[in-house]
């Protein structure tokens, strides 16, 4: 029944909703069952959600992106705000972390982890040294480069180009460009003749059309090197790109020199009245050999849309709960998703490889704890305490539930 209800929890559906009705059925009192849920989360998914983590740590390629979870207890608010009690630790947003491997890996894992907030501290003491990728992807957030210099090594950093596209057609909507044209009584041909001579001008504006088209082209051209098995033909269109991107910084450097500002330390930040044009150029200047990172190698992808759409269920529950009360629950909620997602990614069956799972871990705790029982003298005829999952999960081999053993084991019997 627990895995059925974390099932739901991670549809997206409220663990008070799903309870309802059973807890009047069966007489429960109002928190029987999340303490349980709890228990199931913290004795048996959380070894689990680590295993899962220990694999994407050896992946090659990792993608990075957060997303805003209330906890209350972290803003001192809420049941359990006595138990936050040093004032410097509360915060007024908190997140949470998603972490997946890129869609060429040979295995798809996704880590969820909270945050209690989004500084580079926070991010850190999750992505550790630990980790062996050679490329990170995430969006623009400064805090990543920070935290891949304090990694050191010869590790890369591709910037999201989505979110690159974004700033430019958030400049662009904001623009009279379109809206001049759209309104005029030209015909097509003025009309084009009229954009041709604003290019010919450099016009802030028709400089951003063209950036966001040559980065339409340059989707289209991913879309048919996914589908392309020839490796002439990926590598023909990876260098088309290249050409595209090339096309973007020559535009973008020389609008930067006339409405962005260059700071002493290098960095460029938008010009007085320059508005969105100017924090959009700004914003690739900064990031310019960042964007380029995935040229080079076909397993790194061009942007973090892979995390962001994974991460669509925790955002589904987030409207319909608004947060969490306490840090440990939302520690829950994290080994949950993490789980339940890696193994759909994985084409597995979540509640009926948990309940193998839980049952074998179960038979372990229970084995050891009978063992040492009788050895100490315990009469057989009697019960024994409770399990100590703790310690009694030491010597448990937690590789066969790896999803790629998980499946090959399947195959075999």
């Amino acid at each position: 029944m627990l895995l059925e209800l974390a099932m739901g929890l991670y549809s997206g559906i409220p663990l008070h909703r799903q309870i309802k009705e059973l807890q009047q059925k069966l007489c429960l009192g109002h928190d029987t069952v999340s303490y349980n849920l709890h228990d199931l989360a913290r004795f048996y998914l959380h070894p689990l959600a680590l295993l899962y983590e220990s694999s994407l740590k050896k992946a090659d390629v990792l993608i990075a992106d957060e997303t805003v979870f209330p906890v209350l207890e972290a803003q001192g608010r809420g049941k359990c705000a006595k138990e936050c009690m040093d004032e410097t630790k509360l915060r007024k947003q908190n997140y949470l972390l998603a972490l997946t491997t890129a869609a060429s890996a040979p295995e798809q894992i996704f880590i969820l982890k909270y945050l209690p907030s989004r500084s580079a501290q926070a991010i850190s003491s999750q992505i550790t040294s630990d980790f062996q990728f050679n490329t990170l992807v995430t969006d623009g957030y400064s805090a990543y480069e920070t935290i891949l210099k304090a990694l050191g090594g010869e590790r890369k950093h591709q910037s999201c180009l989505i979110h690159y596209r974004r700033k430019l057609l958030s400049a662009l909507l904001s623009s009279s460009l379109l809206k001049e044209l759209h309104q005029s009584a030209l015909g097509e041909k003025e009309k084009l003749k009229q954009m041709k001579i604003r290019v010919q001008q450099a016009e802030p504006g028709s400089c951003v059309l063209i950036c966001v088209e040559a980065l339409s082209k340059l989707y289209n051209l991913q879309e048919a090197i996914s589908k392309e098995v020839s490796q002439r033909k990926q590598e023909e269109y990876r260098r088309r790109q290249d050409s595209l991107l090339t096309a973007v910084d020559k535009i973008m450097s020389y609008q930067a020199d006339k409405i962005c500002i260059k700071t002493q330390s290098g960095l460029y930040k938008k010009g007085v009245g320059g508005g969105l044009y100017s924090a959009a150029c700004a914003y690739y200047m900064n990031l310019r050999d960042e964007f380029k990172v995935f040229i080079d190698d076909f397993k790194v992808p061009a942007d973090s849309n892979l995390v962001e759409s994974r991460l669509r269920p925790v955002t589904v529950l987030r409207k319909n709960i608004w947060y969490k009360q306490s840090v440990e629950y939302a520690v829950d909620m994290c080994d949950i998703y993490s789980i339940f997602k890696t193994l759909e990614l994985n084409g597995i069956a979540p509640v009926e490889y948990l309940k193998k799972y839980c049952r074998s871990v179960y038979g372990h705790v229970l084995d050891k704890a009978w063992t040492e029982a009788l050895k100490d003298g315990h009469d057989k005829t009697k019960k024994i305490g409770s399990l100590d999952f703790k310690h009694g999960l030491e010597d448990y081999d937690l590789k066969p539930w790896l999803p790629s053993t998980y499946k090959q084991l399947q195959a075999e019997s």
